[in-house]
């Protein structure tokens, strides 16, 4: 059975387990780099719609692993949870969310790859940057958020992708701002402990970049005083490795080589992340005098020794 078929079969089979007075509905929703997931609109009395995605049931039902009827159960308390648990905010959205004065201070942004989301990027404001794309975002809670599309700040009275940037700048730094966190630290909250002596030379700390929800965290990348302070602390520029939408990895670009660390992001793309969560197979590089952020390259590089050395040869005249 087609995931299509197995969405319609369960919208038949649902209400036989739901209170009254709910309508289901099919929906296919494109998430970041162009990935599609199936899911049940819900629509409820009071205007709450959440959308349950039905396509892990679907993976277990057709890999033999559970009955169509017990899939269809394991919905019905995913919905049923959904209406219980959905917050208010959530309700009737379609009745404040033209109204840009109340959406104003909650506006932020993250970072998607350009290439990888081509439709997703197709009817929404963003701004690239290399390889990357900044997109905006409606922030509802911690885990909740309405990506702004074209349409939507058209209702807003034809605001700019430039005036969305610097207002999603401001309230990211009140909503959820950047964290600065070493390895050595991220570790010893999952409880591991670790000997002086076996702690890394400073210069070669490993630092996660994210924000505070540890949500669409990777936009981090771009906050330059957050990559400047991780300069000061290696004492060298910066490779950024992009671990997910949801944070990055930096090191120094003294002690890692470019060729490991490149490896390094397609293996855990390859075999850890998510298909929709993957943000760049690319390393980028930090420059600490210029503040500037590029995709790191051997020739990139090789320009950037060649001018520190002339700066040095010019200084030491």
């Amino acid at each position: 059975m087609r995931i299509e078929d197995y969405q319609q079969q369960v919208i038949i089979r649902l209400p036989e387990l739901l209170p009254e007075n709910i309508d289901l509905l099919a929906r296919t929703i494109k998430k970041t780099n162009d990935v599609c997931l199936h899911g049940i609109e819900i629509k409820t009395e009071n205007n709450v719609s959440p959308v349950i995605y039905i396509d892990s049931s679907y993976e277990k039902y057709d890999e033999g692993n559970i009955s169509f009827a017990d899939s269809v159960s394991e919905i019905a308390a995913q919905v049923k949870s959904a209406i219980q648990n959905t917050p208010d905010k959530y309700a009737d959205v379609t009745s404040w969310i033209d109204n840009y004065e109340e959406v104003r201070e909650k506006i932020v942004m993250s970072v998607v790859n350009t290439e990888r989301n081509k439709d997703y990027l197709s009817d929404k404001p963003h701004m690239d940057k290399e390889d990357l794309s900044v997109v905006y975002k409606v922030k509802l809670d911690k885990e909740g958020y309405i990506a702004i599309s074209n349409s939507l700040t058209e209702n807003w009275g034809g605001i700019s992708v430039e005036q969305l940037h610097e207002i999603a700048e401001e309230n990211q730094k009140k909503l959820s701002s950047i964290k600065v966190i070493s390895m050595s630290d991220t570790l010893k909250e999952l409880g591991a402990e670790f000997p002086d002596f076996l702690l890394p030379d400073p210069k070669q700390e490993q630092y996660v970049l994210t924000n505070a929800d540890k949500s669409f965290g990777a936009i981090a990348m771009f906050d330059k005083d957050a990559l400047s302070s991780v300069a000061e602390k290696v004492e060298s520029d910066l490779y950024i490795l992009p671990s997910s939408i949801h944070e990055v990895l930096v090191v120094s670009s003294d002690f890692y080589d470019l060729n490991d660390v490149k490896n390094m992001v397609k293996e855990v793309n390859d075999t850890v992340v998510s298909e929709n969560e993957i943000l760049s197979y690319n390393v980028y590089r930090f420059d600490s005098k210029t503040k500037e952020l590029t995709i790191a390259d051997d020739k990139a590089i090789k320009k950037t020794e060649d001018n520190t050395q002339t700066q040095r040869r010019a200084a030491a005249r």
